[in-house]
């Protein structure tokens, strides 16, 4: 399809100026790394903006929140239901490392410990550890089938 077929590949800004179609041009990529407890393997590519001064891509890069199956950073598939978050830290020479920032587990995961005729007890609590970082624990427990339940 070409551009001047199909009217809503270009259109005019504010300016009366036309945009040019190559959105990657203004973007560069970056290898992202796993944290220590994974092995610091190569987990994958991201895109960023590409900017005049190195401060604000890496301001950019620090506000990334990436998402991936423990599966996949452990090699084992049968960790496949918990999904690890990771936070970008540092950034230096088109690498960045990562640290962790969080843990869930999937939704299928979820829906299958959930039963007829039992309670669902869940309950979180912020902790303070001695180096100074916050966890939110979220714990779930669930109640046995009563015999009397229908």
């Amino acid at each position: 399809m070409t551009i001047d077929k199909n009217k809503k590949i270009l259109k005019n800004n504010k300016n009366g100026k036309k945009f040019s179609g190559d959105f990657f041009s203004k973007k560069e990529w970056v290898t992202v790394k796993s944290p220590d407890f994974a092995g610091n393997r190569v987990v994958g590519n991201i895109l960023i903006d590409k900017s005049n001064s190195i401060k604000n891509s890496v301001e950019k890069i620090k506000t990334k929140v990436l998402e991936i199956s423990l599966a996949d950073l452990k090699l084992n598939e049968d960790l496949a239901n918990k999904k690890i978050k990771l936070k970008c830290n540092s950034f230096e020479k088109g690498n960045c490392s990562t640290t962790f920032f969080g843990m869930e587990l999937t939704r299928d995961k979820m829906c299958s410990l959930v039963r007829k005729w039992q309670t669902i007890i869940d309950s979180f609590i912020d902790v303070k550890t001695r180096d100074g970082f916050f966890l939110r624990i979220f714990v779930i427990a669930f109640s046995k089938k009563k015999k009397e339940a229908v």
